[in-house]
């Protein structure tokens, strides 16, 4: 699935979380850092989505049932659903479409209107990755892998970063953060699982042969395979 990456202003939104898993708790916890305002919607809720609901100072509540169709009156903004069922997906992209709100369904792509990036903030900058809903599991572990590497005194350089930009005049900005990030430089090397070629030939013949095309030398540096 082909996407377009944006950052979505959610501030004071409405905005609705079906379910109460891990899944559940991350998209309600970045909906509320993110200022909206989260229902959560589950008959039962992991303990540290109950926790971020009580600590949001009335920004979020939780009913404690199955979801209903009366939910989507007064229309949210946005929807998030982590439950994995069919029929109930199905329903909410019906209801996406004639009433114009977002629509996620984890694991189910089908049923969205949008996907969900991989996403860690590391300072003021915001990594996020995009699979287009294919490839979540390998997003997660190339997102952590980048968010370590990006340690150390990077957060509080992209927080001078920041100041410059903000202290420069407007005819001046761009010149002053180039200077600023003069001499920045990221390296990243990559080690891909042995044999990973192999195994994708006989899961897939014809994905391998379709994509074989653009693949690196098999004796790359850093393939292991």
């Amino acid at each position: 699935m082909k996407t377009f990456p944006v950052g979505l202003l959610v501030e004071d939104r409405p905005c609705l979380v079906v379910g109460g898993d891990r899944e559940a708790f991350d998209k309600a916890r970045r909906l509320l850092a993110a200022g909206a305002r989260v229902t959560v919607i589950s008959p039962a809720l992991m303990p540290s989505l109950e926790a971020v609901i009580r600590a949001s100072d009335d920004r979020a509540r939780w009913e404690a049932r199955e979801f209903v169709e009366a939910d989507l009156d007064p229309r949210p903004f946005l929807v998030m659903c982590s439950v994995r069922d069919e029929a109930l997906c199905a329903r909410l992209h019906a209801r996406s479409l004639s009433d114009g709100f977002l629509l996620c369904t984890i694991d189910q792509t089908r049923w969205c209107t949008f996907t969900n990036l991989a996403v860690a903030d590391v300072g003021e900058v915001v990594v996020a990755l995009g699979s287009g809903g294919s490839a979540p599991g390998l997003l997660r572990r190339l997102r952590d892998d980048l968010v370590a590497g990006l340690g150390g005194s990077f957060p509080s350089f992209t927080r001078y970063v920041s100041d410059v930009r903000a202290k420069a005049s407007l005819e001046g900005r761009r010149d002053a953060v180039a200077e600023a990030i003069s001499g920045l430089r990221l390296e990243i090397t990559v080690h891909l699982p042995s044999q990973w070629r192999e195994r994708w030939k006989a899961l897939s013949p014809a994905g391998y042969e379709s994509g074989v095309h653009s693949l690196p030398p098999l004796h790359d540096e850093h393939d292991g395979g």
